[in-house]
């Protein structure tokens, strides 16, 4: 077993108005239906097909599997001959039962499009797929269980005509290793993090997300789950693009990956050094070269003695170029202890309770799902909690509009749906920020109408933030300046923020999920990875949606920087905005590194960034140059801890749609003319869940 590296597996962010909330008149006609959506007939056909070529692989009948093939896949039909004949004698005796399917329809797609996206039922599931010719497709997961080495297949299919599928594209994958399934590794990974043994738990995160995930162009709400865990441990000195460097008695070894491997039966840690000089010399000794390896091995335990109760063994191999001059596997009970003596677990740690598991065994035949209902096709360990209707609607005894501190630290706001609750800086006519104001300093138009002030809080509230940085070519030179400058204002933030990045061109990636974790943040910064174009205000859209779905904080803030305008995104600048209002909620800051040649393309960011920041409240710098960014960044932080709160109740019945526009004034004496900046305006929540369920009813 050899694990992906985070990188092979960035986060594709994903535009979730696609599928229902907004039409988009140039967005690609790709479209997908889950198996609830589809009919009996179409969930038949679909279950017969990939039965069929399951069956195929099953009984070793290559030939039969090609004449199933689609003619531009069979033509070149070696890998998949391969992997079916290999996979043979682990499914052959196994119940096959259909996870998930999906339907795809890119049949108006046009030829050589670059990217074809499917974002498919509730939860949703985004696919991938990459210069898809357009057609009609599906994919099918499948188990194959009740036999000791159990597979996940998954299978893209061809509508070659109605109802008549074929095969188009392969991917399996074992569901246990070591004796073990995924759901076992990522609950043991959480125990490991939970006992601060961090390179511990990211293994076992890499090797649930290696059991777990039935396919490389897939990604949902649970796979996002598991990457967001693993990255909030992930160690800062990790091998990787760079190698970490162990001490070991003096002498300093570059260590070039660790992994885990199932190569030699049991879950083993393969671990890559480059020796120098000296050590090489060493290797060639017979009488030196155990004693090496042996102190690399003790070392490494020494500084994470974690591993000697999650590994079977060390296999370590010292390289030079493509060529293991030696390699040595050891048990852990045969390497000596270092010479630091491994920590105890806190009993706080030891005792604290877990949450009830989703308990699978994958080893015992599994019963086929209904296929009347949605579900993620990544499972998870949790047990989704069973609320009753009674429990869930029993009202609060807190105040609407009381913000509260409650479990682990989160601050909650108690709402209901009329209820508005409004971000506010202050600043005089010098643009000071104003700090000392009470709720009778300020009032509250909604539509022209007079509101009555329910609450008001003057706190440096933790905020949920979303950190956008363009990742187009034009930035080459820029971003060690701009990731410093982001940096600086996590730094200069509230301890309590939380925080994920987005890089983005022409998709948006989601480097890194929410963390305060200053390193785990510095890596997502340095994922650079230039393209030509610039799909800004999807990349809005997508990062405000993540803020609203993983956001604990009820504050919310998205910081955009970037030094040109856009120039491919589906959506256009106001259904941009649109959506960001609907959401409710985060204020936009931008920071515009405008002071480039092309005067046109400055003049349509500097309106872009200035109409998406001031909409919601916030504001629109334009640095005369790079040094400067530091400075604004610091600014940005600054005004993020000093705002009011403000929260009142809607004169008007939330059931009426329509946006709503707000205004608020402040006159406090001895301040001369304030100025507040808050959001314009919002769309109520009754009418927006309204709509939603509207769109989901008359949704085919």
């Amino acid at each position: 077993m050899r694990l992906r590296s985070r990188y092979r597996h960035r986060v594709l962010l994903v535009l979730l108005i696609i599928v229902g909330v907004l039409r988009l008149p140039n967005a690609n006609a790709a479209s997908c239906k889950t198996e609830a959506q589809m009919t009996a007939a179409e969930r038949g056909a679909l279950s017969s097909a990939a039965h069929a070529i399951v069956g195929d692989v099953q009984s070793g009948d290559v030939q039969a599997l090609q004449a199933n093939t689609i003619p531009a896949v069979a033509a070149n039909f070696g890998g998949i001959a391969a992997s079916a004949a290999s996979l043979k004698p682990q499914v052959q005796h196994a119940a096959i039962t259909v996870s998930n399917l999906y339907w795809m329809d890119a049949s108006s797609d046009p030829i050589g499009a670059p990217r074809t996206d499917f974002y498919c039922g509730n939860p949703i599931v985004v696919l991938h797929f990459t210069n898809l010719p357009p057609a009609k497709y599906a994919l099918a997961i499948l188990h194959a269980t009740g036999v000791p080495q159990p597979q996940q297949i998954s299978l893209v299919l061809s509508e070659t005509s109605e109802n008549h599928w074929m095969l188009a594209g392969f991917f399996s994958g074992p569901m246990m290793e070591a004796g073990h399934n995924g759901l076992w590794y990522w609950a043991k990974a959480r125990e490991y993090a939970q006992r601060k043994m961090d390179l511990t738990a990211w293994f076992y995160y890499q090797a649930a997300a290696q059991l777990l995930d039935p396919a490389p162009f897939l990604a949902s709400p649970n796979l996002q789950k598991l990457q967001h865990e693993a990255d909030e441990i992930r160690p800062d000195n990790l091998p990787g693009m760079k190698p970490t460097m162990l001490n070991v008695q003096g002498s300093q070894f570059e260590i070039m990956a660790i992994q885990p491997t199932t190569t030699l039966g049991g879950l083993d840690l393969e671990v890559h050094y480059v020796p120098d000089t000296a050590q090489l010399a060493q290797l060639r000794d017979p009488a030196t070269s155990r004693k090496q390896v042996i102190d690399v091995m003790a070392a490494l335990l020494a500084l994470h003695p974690g591993l000697r109760e999650a590994f079977r063994g060390i296999w370590l191999r010292a390289d030079r170029g493509n060529v293991s001059v030696f390699a040595l596997d050891l048990p852990m009970n045969q390497i000596p202890a270092g010479t630091q003596p491994p920590t105890n677990p806190s009993p706080v740690a030891m005792t604290q309770k877990t949450t009830p598991l989703n308990t699978f065994d994958p080893t015992k035949p599994e019963a086929q799902p209904s296929l009347d209902v949605d579900r993620d096709p990544v499972l998870s360990p949790d047990v989704e909690p069973k609320t009753s209707v009674a429990a869930a609607s029993t009202a609060s005894t807190s105040q609407a509009g009381e913000i509260q501190k409650g479990k682990g630290g989160i601050y909650t706001l108690r709402e209901n749906v009329n209820e508005v609750v409004l971000n506010c800086t202050v600043v005089d006519e010098k643009k000071r920020l104003v700090r000392d104001l009470n709720r009778n300093d300020f009032r509250v138009w909604e539509d022209g109408f007079p509101q009555t002030i329910d609450s008001f809080q003057f706190q440096d509230l933790p905020v949920s933030m979303g950190i956008l940085v363009d990742n187009s070519g034009s930035m080459r030179d820029k971003r060690a300046a701009v990731d410093a400058a982001a940096l600086d204002l996590v730094k200069a933030s509230n301890p309590e923020d939380e925080a994920f990045v987005v890089n983005f061109s022409d998709k948006a990636y989601l480097d890194q999920g929410f963390t305060s974790n200053i390193s785990a943040l510095e890596r997502g910064l340095s994922h650079f990875d230039t393209r030509d174009t610039t799909a800004l205000y999807d990349a809005v859209v997508a990062s405000a949606d993540e803020l609203a779905k993983q956001g604990k904080q009820p504050k919310q803030v998205l910081l955009i920087i970037t030094d040109g305008a856009d120039n491919a995104s589906r959506l256009s600048l106001e259904q941009a905005a649109r959506r960001v209002q609907r959401l409710g909620g985060p204020v936009v800051y931008s920071i515009g590194l405008l002071f480039g040649d092309d005067k046109a393309e400055s003049r349509q960011a500097r309106t872009d960034l200035e109409t998406l920041s001031q909409d919601t409240g916030g504001i629109a710098y334009f640095p005369e140059s790079l040094q400067d960014v530091d400075e604004v960044a610091e600014e940005v932080a600054r005004d993020i801890r000093n705002q009011y709160t403000i929260g009142y109740h809607s004169t008007k019945q939330s059931s009426l749609g329509g946006f709503r526009t707000v205004r608020v004034e402040a006159k406090a004496p001895g301040h001369g003319n304030l100025i507040v900046r808050t959001s314009r305006g919002y769309y109520p929540k009754e009418a927006q869940r309204t709509q939603a369920v509207q769109t989901a009813q008359a949704a085919p």
